[in-house]
């Protein structure tokens, strides 16, 4: 049977500070309400290894809700086997455009020194912070590639006068 898990925090360990974790989270939440985030701490079958589980994980647990399949899925999955001293983090696909492998195994290699020393909290704090600075980071070069950058709208009328904002009116 498959688990049901919650949207943030899942410690199936019973080894995180999960106060501090939850509320970094509700705060990413807020700053970036288009993005979910969760984390789950478990042992992954020997087996199957922890990039597998990860993905069962994050396809068939409930925590990504029905709505938001394919492009409407904009999860962030920490999966930590502290035993094993691995980390996998997945992104959904509305997201996987926009944070590729290289980005998110370079947010894991801050995380793995702080898992190397058992300071779970802390490290997945710091990931937290690492992942939102990529996500804002891709969201400005979006903004930048588009044209949609920061601007005062000042009505219809001045936007279709301008060259510069035009992007924003087609």
């Amino acid at each position: 049977m498959t688990p049901m898990l919650g949207l943030e925090v899942n410690d199936l360990r019973n080894e995180l500070t999960r106060r501090e974790v939850m509320q970094e989270i509700a705060r990413l939440e807020r700053s970036l309400p288009q993005l979910g985030f969760s984390v789950v701490l478990t042992a992954a079958p020997r087996e199957i290894g922890l990039s597998l589980d990860a993905l069962w994980l994050f396809n068939r647990t409930g925590i990504a809700n029905a709505v938001e399949r394919g492009g409407a899925n904009r999860q962030v999955l920490l999966v930590v086997d502290s035993d094993m001293g691995h980390a996998a983090c997945m992104a959904g696909y509305g997201l996987e455009p926009f944070l590729g492998e290289e980005l998110i195994h370079n947010a894991l290699n801050a995380f793995s020194t702080a898992l190397a020393a058992g300071q779970l909290s802390p490290g997945i704090l710091h990931l937290l912070a690492e992942m939102e600075c990529l996500l804002i980071d891709c969201a400005e070069s979006l903004e930048n590639a588009f044209g949609i950058g920061p601007f005062e709208f000042q009505g219809l009328a001045h936007l279709i006068e301008s060259e510069q904002e035009s992007a924003v009116v087609y």
